[in-house]
């Protein structure tokens, strides 16, 4: 069966780039980058090579890119190794975060620190006063995500950094734009930004692979010693050809496909909220074109998923991160949805190669197993 692939805040398929670049390595490429023969030092120059491809799409030096296994293990590296005691105890983050982020926040306040989690909006977002409301003299971390795994919400992390000047100027600023990355614009160095999160897997590369932009000079404690791979922040030996899927991905990003993808959410949005009755909208402010988030009132998602599953469309309930361990969407809880609301609730992701003709046989699904779920 061809499947309708519409679970892409999970993870994409590779793109045929992609798959070329990695046969090639797995073929040809498998020296240790950290050898001195031609096969070594072959293997560091793509490591290079796909360090300065991240570092030109963030706009930063290819010096303050740290390769990482992918977005949760850069989330933990940065809030674990971010937040200084020394300097205050308390951290700020919002309550709509990934749970690599939550569980890593949960394990802070276990190391005593405290922790303010600024709630959202109905509508998703969150407001910049209320995280310049959260924060203290003796914040030293703000972790504040761009846009949000579950909803597409935006968050205001161009504007983070002025609030935080005015309270807290010494802290460090951070934010997990996995979901942005290689999908919206995302400048770190110019929205003040200290440490930022992003992964493979989300734009067309190889699961296992992602980074973290740490601003130079910042000499954080690294979490994993060893041979002192990765500038001494991350020891072991280095993930060449996933590696080579990122650079080779970054290489691919076009910014302008989220205009056309923008057209296909507002598509299915519309048509599901005005043909199909009792469905509810989660979200509304400002969003990424890539995530669309609808609850099918009376139906639970899981049972929805798995009827849209059978007609070939694959969607999802909620964060992949967590969904071996179902719960309440964390997300939408904060959000205020009810529990009707909550269990309902289908996440629609695009990445730019979903097409419109995907789209309406979505649709179509749709159209066919609701009033059969529902009777």
């Amino acid at each position: 069966m061809d499947y309708i692939y519409l679970d892409n805040s999970a993870t994409t398929a590779p793109s045929e780039k992609v798959a070329e670049a990695v046969a090639a390595s797995l073929k040809e490429g498998y020296g240790n980058p950290s050898s001195r023969h031609s096969l070594g030092v072959a293997a560091s120059r793509e490591i290079k090579a796909a360090r300065e491809a991240c570092a030109k799409l963030l706009k930063v030096k290819p010096s303050e890119i740290i390769f990482t296994a992918g977005g949760s293990e850069g989330n933990n590296m940065a809030i674990r190794s971010g937040a200084n005691g020394s300097m205050g105890k308390h951290i700020v983050t919002t309550a709509i975060e990934h749970p690599s982020v939550l569980r890593t926040m949960e394990y802070m306040e276990k190391q005593g620190f405290s922790v303010s989690y600024v709630p959202p909006e109905a509508d998703g977002s969150v407001e910049l006063q209320k995280i310049q409301n959260a924060l203290t003299p003796k914040t030293s971390l703000v972790s504040v995500m761009h846009v949000n795994n579950e909803t597409g919400a935006i968050l205001p992390i161009d504007k983070v950094r002025s609030v935080m000047n005015e309270v807290c100027p010494r802290a460090l600023f951070h934010t997990d734009a996995v979901q942005s990355f290689g999908k919206l614009p995302v400048y770190p160095e110019k929205w003040g930004i200290d440490l930022l999160t992003f992964s493979g897997h989300k734009i067309h590369a190889l699961k296992g692979i992602g980074g973290l932009y740490m601003r130079q000079k910042l000499q954080l404690p690294p979490l994993i010693l060893g041979g002192g791979q990765e500038m001494g922040y991350r020891s072991g030996t280095e993930n060449t050809t996933g590696i080579i899927s990122l650079g080779t991905a970054v290489s691919e990003v076009d910014f302008k496909a989220a205009d056309e993808v923008q057209k296909i959410k507002d598509y299915l949005k519309d048509a599901i909220l005005s043909e199909i009755s009792n469905t509810v909208y989660n979200g509304g402010g400002q969003e990424s074109p890539y995530v669309l988030n609808i609850s099918f009132i009376g139906i639970r998602s899981e049972v929805l998923l798995n009827a849209l599953n059978a007609e070939g469309v694959c969607v999802s309930s909620g964060s992949a991160c967590s969904s071996n361990h179902p719960s309440p969407s964390a997300v939408l809880t904060a959000m205020g949805r009810s529990s009707k609301e909550i269990d309902s609730a289908i996440r629609f992701s695009f990445s730019k190669f979903t097409t419109m003709e995907e789209a309406k046989a979505a649709m179509d699904a749709l159209l066919k197993v609701v009033p059969l779920l529902r009777r």
